[in-house]
């Protein structure tokens, strides 16, 4: 990837330039063929620029997704930091083939992924891959976009944090969900329940003292607990109504500002570890729980976005760039035979980043 502005992000300049580039990124990808003209629109709004394989009204719905999620960090934190120095790009793809052409290890093999979001750090910028052929918003198909882009705002605010609290938070803003104008904030992550209730409960401390290099978080079957586990305690400590009118997670916050280990910070916020403990443990086996509800962004509230079409050269540049993030240098090359007839021989080939973020587990 190369660093400075992209030709996808790009707002305006020669379009001379256009198609060179769009052929020295196209000789880096390792997309498959697509199937027929490529043909792509681009969606721009003040936060976020979206790239729709299947038209204006879909690629508008996406934009509206995540300005809503956007939103809520705002009206839950006055005052925080909503954007991140590297801008967010959205690829929206039309159904399962396309977007095989972007991520194929994802649907390889006997029991594939087959995801339905992807989350993707560049070097100069971030990328959300999603599809349009899953229900919208049906089971949380973009959890894990949701998921990572919370992570994105949380490290931006708090570069320290305690590492169930920022995968805690991250679960609790990512299983959010839009219906009907509405923003569903609050929802249960897919099985996050069911892995608490088939095992037993990380002990307290544990969960509370871990960190990245803890086996809790780098081993696959402590994993997903610690996650689950991570997710209900900030649930219970934002949604449990006696928790809220306690002030129980404001005092947890306070108690981090003052030094010390993790342990201690937490007996300071929490009190009894032990009570604590016992409340978790009756909060993973309620029969229901409770979220909230928020009204999605006024399209009014903002200038409005600009659309445009891309096609030929500058549309190859929409899935050609996303590869150069993503795809080992040996794996990378045709689309070429499409970008001959419309580029010149590239001058110049840019260097591919480092590896992607981990999806959540």
């Amino acid at each position: 990837m190369r660093r400075g502005p992209s030709v996808i992000a790009q707002t305006g300049g020669s379009s001379r330039w256009l198609k060179p580039l769009a052929l020295s990124l196209v000789l880096l990808s390792g997309v498959p063929a697509a199937r027929g003209k490529e043909i792509w629109t681009e969606i721009r709004s003040a936060h976020f620029t979206v790239y729709c394989e299947d038209g204006e009204k879909e690629g508008r719905k996406a934009l509206l997704g995540f300005e809503s999620i956007r939103s809520v960090f705002g009206r839950a934190f006055p005052g925080l930091q909503l954007d991140p120095p590297k801008p967010m790009v959205v690829i929206v793809t039309r159904d399962e083939d396309s977007m095989k052409r972007f991520r194929p290890a994802s649907f390889e093999g006997r029991d594939p992924v087959r995801h339905s979001g992807y989350f993707q750090q560049g070097m100069d910028r971030n990328y959300a891959l999603i599809r349009l052929d899953v229900e919208y918003q049906a089971s949380q198909p973009y959890f894990v976009v949701f998921h990572e882009y919370a992570h994105s705002i949380i490290h931006l605010n708090f570069p320290a944090i305690p590492t169930w609290l920022d995968e805690g938070l991250a679960d609790f803003y990512g299983a959010t969900e839009l219906h009907r104008g509405r923003i569903h904030l609050g929802r249960i992550p897919n099985d996050r329940l069911g892995t608490l209730r088939r095992g037993p409960l990380l002990p307290l401390e544990s969960l509370l003292t871990a960190t990245q290099d803890s086996p809790y978080y780098q081993e696959g079957t402590k994993a997903g607990p610690f996650y689950a586990e991570s997710w209900a305690l900030v649930h219970y400590l934002l949604m449990d109504e006696k928790a809220r009118q306690a002030g129980v997670f404001k005092a947890y916050l306070k108690a981090l500002d003052h030094p010390g280990p993790p342990l201690q910070q937490a007996q300071e916020g929490f009190g009894d570890l032990k009570a604590l403990e016992r409340t978790l443990f009756a909060y993973v086996h309620r029969t229901t729980y409770h979220f909230m509800e928020q009204d999605m962004p006024s399209q009014s509230e903002a200038a409005p976005p600009v659309v445009r079409t891309l096609a030929d050269s500058a549309a190859l540049v929409v899935p050609a760039e996303f590869l150069t993030t993503s795809r080992p240098a040996a794996a990378r090359r045709p689309l070429l035979h499409m970008a001959l007839p419309l580029a010149p021989p590239p001058s110049h080939i840019p260097s591919a980043p480092g590896p992607p973020r981990a999806p959540p587990r």
